[in-house]
């Protein structure tokens, strides 16, 4: 594969991630779906972005936690689960783990910080 055709292909796949957040973005699927070895896609995909594609993908869905949070009026009339699943993860339980993961911080305590501005 070239290139360009691989810059392309990775271009594609950041926009097909930030818009659909909520589809299964696995690296196998995402590697399938755009016809392109997974090696080659995770190699390239940090060669060209600096990061990973799964921390692409945790670092989207984060941001669009966020922007969730601080567009709703009153966002504690939601449960967990609908954040979860507004950016693709399955529970309430794997969105504290990701929380956790990428803040140290359980969801309450993210929200609490995003209506604040302090991230």
């Amino acid at each position: 594969m070239e290139d360009d055709e691989i810059r392309k292909k990775i271009d594609e796949i950041k926009k097909y991630i930030e818009n659909n957040l909520k589809a299964d973005l696995k690296v196998c699927t995402l590697a399938q779906k755009f016809d392109i070895p997974v090696k080659t896609l995770q190699d390239n995909f940090k060669y060209y972005c600096g990061c990973t594609l799964k921390g692409y993908i945790n670092r989207k869905r984060l941001e669009r936690l966020k922007l969730i949070i601080k567009t709703m009026i009153n966002p504690g009339l939601y449960s967990e689960h609908y954040y979860a699943r507004e950016i693709g993860l399955k529970s309430s339980v794997c969105l504290n783990n990701f929380l956790k993961k990428m803040t140290g911080m359980t969801f309450l305590e993210f929200c609490n910080k995003v209506r604040n501005d302090e991230t």
